[in-house]
């Protein structure tokens, strides 16, 4: 489905049929200035998006914490923050992982979990801290199992835009099988 009048921002990449589930979007990112909406995904489809309200947004909305990764733009190109929540995981440390190749077969793990993300150049170049721009991809949680980083890619020459890569993360905890506590769905982000 492509609606010109969205920006365009990342999107999450479901590893298993989520049925029911609903967003809300905020009006910032419709031509319509004054409106919010929902977008529902289900049996694999997206669905339309529907009018919820307008005015300002209630402060009674949260963010939905059990998205572990989330980006949203600077307004500069090729530039986003990264939000990491493991809600469940405080002061544990995490690791963010990038690719260029897809979520699947990803990484399996040996009690049967798998990271959602193919292992290629482009994660190990991220890994060992070899592309400028990028920071906050390994750290430690705060209290309350967040983090911040920042993916900054304005350096890219303008031929990239519609390339997309894929984001997925996890938590480090020696107690855990495979040393791993959790692990986030994949996200992907399309270069401008």
């Amino acid at each position: 489905m492509s609606l010109p009048w969205v920006q365009k921002e990342a999107m999450e990449v479901f590893s298993d049929p989520a049925p029911g589930r609903e967003y809300l979007i905020t009006r910032q990112y419709f031509a319509d200035p004054f409106g919010w909406y929902t977008i529902s995904r289900s049996s694999g489809e997206t669905r339309l998006f529907q009018p919820f309200g307008t005015g300002p947004l209630p402060q009674t909305f949260i963010r939905d914490r059990a998205r572990k990764l989330s980006t949203m733009s600077t307004g500069f190109g090729n530039q986003w923050n990264l939000y990491i929540d493991f809600a469940d995981d405080p002061n544990r440390l995490y690791v963010c992982l990038l690719g260029s190749t897809g979520i699947r077969p990803g990484i399996p793990l040996a009690d049967g979990r798998v990271i959602r993300l193919n292992v290629d150049a482009l994660t190990w170049l991220g890994f060992s801290g070899q592309i400028p721009g990028l920071s906050g991809l390994v750290g430690r949680l705060d209290d309350r199992g967040t983090a911040l980083g920042l993916l900054d890619l304005t350096w890219l020459p303008p031929g990239v835009s519609g390339i997309p890569f894929w984001l997925a993360g996890f938590t480090l905890d020696a107690a855990a099988p495979s040393g791993i506590r959790s692990v986030s769905d994949p996200i992907v982000i399309q270069l401008r």
